[in-house]
């Protein structure tokens, strides 16, 4: 399954930071991005950003007369590859000979003038396609076609597998909804961002959530049969000492969403540290979660005041007050101009 949004772009410096953006939306390698549009729109300093938000220190240069540039950017303690490859000036019949020289690339491929691919691309990849109809902006198109999420309906099948409460499926429902609406108000601020890939993660960040249910944690009229308790000593003992992001985000790892695994395994209170920067999913649904009290959308001080009751030992440590402060300083990031919602 694929998803596409479109970003509005008014000059340089919101095309430069969408490519810095992309860079903070990424889960699987090797990958390839497909840029197309007419000369002068800006595929080059969209490449710019790009190579920003990676880390390439060196200087991003239009590859039309070299062919191709290589660099090499950090990536969760590996160096890998992004290889800029310009066919503009490529002879067509020499077009699927040099892409096939580039096939043991395990980064990134980044391709200028895509278009004149000699077929439609089928591996993993994303769109990037730049339009200058209108004077005054630039539209940009982006299709991810580089990782899985499920449909709805395998969410709900999962939830009835596991017997999931009707208030945590209500919550995660809740989640879903305000993290796709944050993912779709960056985008119109101009960001590379999944609002249906957030929508997913935040139906599922809470699957297996009573494999540390605690007494006095749940709403107080809420009663659990012994079929669901027998059903969760079962999936307990599948994840033996994990907690519910840890075996949520293995869960859907081994069935073959391994991105959503990897947004899904960060919501916890101590996700992540302070010095790491999560990928722009991750944080937004980091954040989304700690605005919702069960199933209602709340304040960061109202949703803490009420964990304050319901966790007051974690809330008074170290760690509970890291987890306020990073849901803050995300929220200050997602939202410098103020919280729109």
């Amino acid at each position: 399954m694929s998803e596409s949004i479109e970003l509005r772009l008014t000059d340089v410096k919101k095309m430069r930071s969408a490519g810095i953006s992309l860079a903070r939306t990424l889960y699987t390698f090797p990958l390839t991005i497909l840029l197309t549009g007419e000369l002068g729109v800006g595929k080059t300093t969209f490449m710019q950003g790009f190579a920003e938000g990676l880390g390439i220190l060196d200087v991003i240069t239009s590859p039309t007369f070299a062919l191709e540039q290589r660099y090499m950017f950090p990536w969760k303690g590996e160096e890998l590859e992004c290889m800029h490859l310009d066919f503009y000036r490529l002879p067509q019949d020499e077009v699927e000979g040099v892409l096939s020289s580039t096939e043991t690339c395990t980064g990134i491929r980044c391709i200028e003038w895509a278009d004149r691919l000699p077929c439609s691309w089928t591996d993993s990849h994303i769109d990037i396609h730049i339009n200058d109809s209108c004077s005054k902006e630039r539209k940009v198109t982006v299709r991810f076609s580089d990782v899985l999420f499920p449909t709805r309906e395998q969410v709900d099948a999962w939830r009835a597998e596991v017997l999931l409460p009707d208030h945590i499926q209500k919550h995660c429902d809740k989640v879903g909804e305000l993290a796709e609406r944050i993912g779709r108000y960056l985008a119109q601020q101009g960001q590379c961002v999944r609002p249906l890939l957030l929508r997913r993660a935040g139906e599922l960040h809470d699957l297996l959530r009573f494999v540390d249910f605690r007494p006095g944690a749940s709403p107080q009229d809420m009663e659990y049969t012994d079929a669901m308790r027998s059903c969760w000593n079962t999936w307990q003992k599948k994840y033996p000492g994990m907690h519910h992001e840890a075996a949520a985000a293995a869960f859907l790892h081994g069935h073959g969403f391994a991105a959503l695994g990897d947004i899904v395994a960060l919501h916890g209170y101590d996700g992540f540290s302070q010095e790491e920067k999560p990928m722009t999913e991750q944080g937004v649904l980091y954040y989304a979660d700690k605005r919702l009290k069960f199933d209602e959308v709340v304040p960061l001080d109202e949703r803490f005041a009420d964990l304050h009751v319901r966790y007051p030992d974690f809330m008074a440590s170290e760690k509970g007050k890291i987890m306020c402060e990073m849901a803050r300083d995300l929220e200050k990031n997602l939202f410098p101009k103020g919280v729109p919602f």
